[in-house]
Parts: C-alpha cells; sequence; structure tokens
C-alpha cells in the first residue's frame, strides 16, 4: 500500500554494512584457475567447491582464465565469489535446484543465463533464506514472508525458503540497506593454509557502489510461481591499486612467512572482531556497525605492521593509501552508528513490532532520545510505513506508562546505547521485569511483618554487609 508523505512523515538515511565468504586461491580473483589446484585444500572447506570440484580438468587448464575454459566448467568456483576482481562478465547456466525432483511447482523452471557483473560479489543471505530463521526473523523486521505457503511449495523437508514471493521479499529486505558508496563490504576466508587460527580471516574491505536486483529464474509459460536465482550482483570499489577499497596482501605475506619462519603472521592478520562470528557466516550477511569498527581498527593496525615488512606490491606508499581510506570509513561509520545502535532491539524488547525499522527514522540530533521517541509514539511524528506507524500507535499507552518510572526510562536508553541484537536486549529487558517482580514480593513480604521482626532483619542485613566491606 503507498503512503502520501505529509508534514509528519521522517525520511531515513539508513546504511547497512556486509560480510561476504570467498573462497582462498592462490594467484588472485581476477577469474583464473589456480596455480596449483590440488594443493588448494582451503578453498574445499566451502562445500560448494568440494562437492563439484573437477581437479582433473583444474591440473590441465591451471592458471587459464575462466572465459577461455567456459566459465560454467568453473561455475562452483565462480558462484561462490573467485572472481570478483574480473573486469569481464562471465555468463553463468543457472537451473532450479529442484526442478529435477519432479515437484509440479517446479517444473516450469528452465535453465536461465545469469551474468556476473565485472567487479562484483555474488551475495547470498543463507541465514535469511532458511526457513525457520525466515520465521524468527519475521516477528522482528518488516519484510514479507509467509510460512504457510513455503511449506504448500513441497512434497518433501526442506529448511529452505522455497515459495518465490517469500524468496523476493526476504532478499529485497536484505539489501535494503544498500547505500551506494557509503556501504561497506567485508569480504572474508573461513581458511587459510598459513593461518593456524579458527576465526575468520578479513580478505579486504571496499564499498558496494552499486544496488543489488534480483534476477527471476526463466519461465516455459506453464504455470505463474516464481523463483528466484539467489546470487546477486553486488558491485564493488575495491581495485588493486586504488584508493577506494583494497584486499589485504596475505599471498605477499604467505611468502615472506615462508623466509621468515619465526613471524608471527597474526601481526598482520584481520580477524572476525570478538563475539560477533554470526556477522561473518552463512556466504553473506548483515554487519553491525560494531563489528564494522573493529575491523577498520584492526586493518589499521595490521597495515602499520606490513609497513614493517618492506613488502614489494605493499609497501609504505600503498600502506599509506589504504590507511587514508581507512580513516575516512572510520568516521563514516561513526557518525552512521550514532550514540543509540541498541535502538531497535531494544524497541522490539519493548514489545514494538519492527523496532528496528523504526530506529532507522529516529533522529536525535535535535531532540534527546526519549523526547524524539515521544513525538513517534504520540503520532506526532510518522514514519510513513503504515505497518511501523500501527506498531506505534499499539504501544502508546504502555510507552507513555514507561516514562512514569524513572528508573525504567534510564534504563531502556542505557540499553539503547549498547550494540545488542535483538536477542540480548529480550535477555536484559527481561532481567528488569523479574527484577522488579522480585522486589515487588519483597516488598510485599516485609511490609506485612511485625514491626520487631522488620528491626531483626535490619540489623541482620547491616551486618552481612559490614562483613562485606
Amino acid at each position: 500500500m503507498f503512503q502520501i508523505a505529509n508534514e509528519k512523515t521522517v525520511k531515513t538515511n539508513y546504511v547497512q554494512h556486509f560480510s561476504t565468504r570467498i573462497p582462498w586461491k592462490d594467484n588472485d580473483y581476477t577469474g583464473k584457475i589456480d596455480n596449483n589446484p590440488s594443493y588448494n585444500v582451503a578453498a574445499q572447506v566451502i562445500p560448494n567447491i568440494a562437492s563439484s570440484r573437477d581437479l582433473e580438468f583444474e591440473e590441465t587448464n591451471k592458471g587459464k582464465r575462466y572465459e577461455e575454459v567456459c566459465p560454467v566448467k568453473m561455475q562452483s568456483w565462480i558462484t561462490e565469489n573467485a572472481a570478483f576482481m574480473s573486469d569481464t562478465k562471465l555468463e553463468l547456466k543457472m537451473n532450479h535446484p529442484y526442478k529435477n525432483k519432479k515437484n509440479p511447482k517446479f517444473l516450469h523452471f528452465v535453465e536461465t543465463t545469469f551474468e556476473m557483473d565485472p567487479y562484483s560479489f555474488l551475495l547470498r543471505p543463507f541465514s535469511w533464506t532458511l526457513k525457520g530463521n525466515a520465521n524468527e526473523k519475521h516477528k522482528y523486521y518488516n519484510f514479507y514472508f509467509d510460512l504457510d505457503k513455503t511449506e504448500q511449495m513441497l512434497s518433501w523437508q526442506s529448511s529452505w525458503v522455497s515459495h518465490g514471493e517469500s524468496q523476493k521479499g526476504i532478499f529485497d529486505y536484505f539489501f535494503s540497506g544498500v547505500n551506494p558508496n557509503k556501504s561497506l563490504i567485508f569480504p572474508y576466508y573461513k581458511q587459510v593454509p598459513f593461518i593456524e587460527d579458527n576465526r575468520r580471516v578479513i580478505a579486504g574491505i571496499g564499498n558496494i557502489v552499486s544496488n543489488v536486483v534480483l534476477q527471476e529464474y526463466d519461465s516455459d509459460g506453464s504455470s505463474d510461481e516464481k523463483n528466484y536465482i539467489w546470487e546477486t550482483n553486488a558491485a564493488h570499489s575495491i581495485r588493486v591499486d586504488g584508493k577506494d577499497g583494497f584486499l589485504m596482501p596475505y599471498l605477499e605475506i604467505s611468502e615472506y612467512a615462508k623466509k621468515h619462519p619465526d613471524f608471527d603472521v597474526s601481526n598482520v592478520t584481520v580477524f572476525e572482531p570478538a563475539g560477533f562470528r554470526a556477522e561473518f557466516s552463512y556466504a553473506a550477511e548483515w554487519v553491525s556497525y560494531d563489528a564494522a569498527i573493529d575491523v577498520l581498527n584492526q586493518a589499521k593496525i595490521a597495515l602499520g605492521n606490513i609497513a614493517k615488512l618492506n613488502l614489494k606490491e605493499a609497501n609504505h606508499n600503498w600502506v599509506n593509501l589504504q590507511l587514508e581510506y581507512i580513516d575516512n570509513q572510520l568516521i563514516n561509520v561513526w557518525n552512521q552508528r550514532g550514540i543509540f545502535p541498541g535502538l531497535g532491539s531494544t524497541l522490539s524488547a519493548f514489545g514494538v513490532r519492527y523496532g528496528f525499522d523504526i530506529a532507522h527514522y529516529v533522529d536525535t540530533s535535535e531532540n534527546n532520545l526519549i523526547s524524539e521517541l515521544k513525538l513517534f509514539f504520540s503520532g506526532e511524528k510518522e514514519t510513513g510505513n503504515e505497518k511501523l506507524d500501527d506498531s506505534l500507535a499499539d504501544k502508546e499507552d504502555e510507552f507513555f506508562g514507561l516514562l512514569r518510572d524513572e528508573n525504567k526510562t534510564r534504563y531502556f536508553e542505557l540499553l539503547s546505547r549498547l550494540n545488542l541484537s535483538v536477542e540480548q536486549a529480550i535477555y536484559a529487558w527481561g532481567k528488569l521485569k523479574k527484577m522488579q517482580l522480585i522486589l515487588l514480593k519483597t516488598h510485599t513480604y516485609y511490609s506485612n511483618l511485625h514491626e520487631k521482626k522488620r528491626m531483626n532483619i535490619k540489623l541482620l542485613f547491616l551486618k552481612l554487609t559490614m562483613r562485606c566491606l
């Protein structure tokens, strides 16, 4: 339903950042078969590569460009982001994975030509397309998803969302925060051969420079049911000698480490931030502001250490160029983060549906947080989205009731200042409710005690307190 903007409607300039998994390669990501394919065991931690790899073909054609040997032959590598630095289009042939299972709802899908754009990642948010996850996320995030229609699509059990419109709802929402030239992209490895650490290794940093567009599977026209190719082109700013993004020089570092056996490679490695593993998993995922800031700060330290190695390619000039880029991105991300990164999760914990989405509209540059929220809950300000505004209206009385309790109001604001997931905020808010219940029961019990007993309890409490001091 379209909304007509009025003087109460607030605009949002929300910026989302992303991660994406890439395989280890022994040469580069311009679209070439490895120089020594048989030795690249690290890439096989990615199931799609491990299950479909043709090592004999790779050895016969090692070092050749994908377009020389036909990109379809290396399709599992390409869809896993082995060619995101290619300067040419790569044409792939996509077949619906359920077509051969003889389910009539998928038989009309035909082989579809898909073009991977130059200098693009193929992003696939697997966590969001798991049926159970999608159903849970739908409670808190404002996207279209129909569990019943998803269940009706298949005659067998599957963990994945197969209903076309639900797929589109998920993908459109997942990429809705892409802000070209502002959204960051963090490619990462699950495994690097010479780094003995089970943490994800950040491969580089760049910006997404285009919006993401979904492509449907082609159909023979016998059914109106749609399904979508999960690979999505996301053009990026990373270039070998560019100033708007970079890849960590791990290949050059590996050669240095061979010549210096005692060298600690962790000093020049960027890892997933502690506590943020989920944001660097499932092939593609959202990255929070605090995680992005952590990675950028890690990169500053690692690059400073790389400069001391006097490498040929990653030399002082190269390092200085990337440090300037990182400093600019840190300024941007801190500004995007603001001082209430947990507001969306806290609103959700309070019971406001789609709190994450509503938080994008709350601007505290002129009013303090509580004053600004009053305007939204009272309807003096609107998001312009009917679902979001209705969810605020539903909680108006409860919110203004909250404001009558100074301690609860302060606690609400405190949680909003923390970078919390929805689950963490719900847990923290639940703890407050339990504590209030305990205090209420204690007060009731204490009020009913005889005066002499109350005095004895006070003395006992005082003695215990003195012992603790």
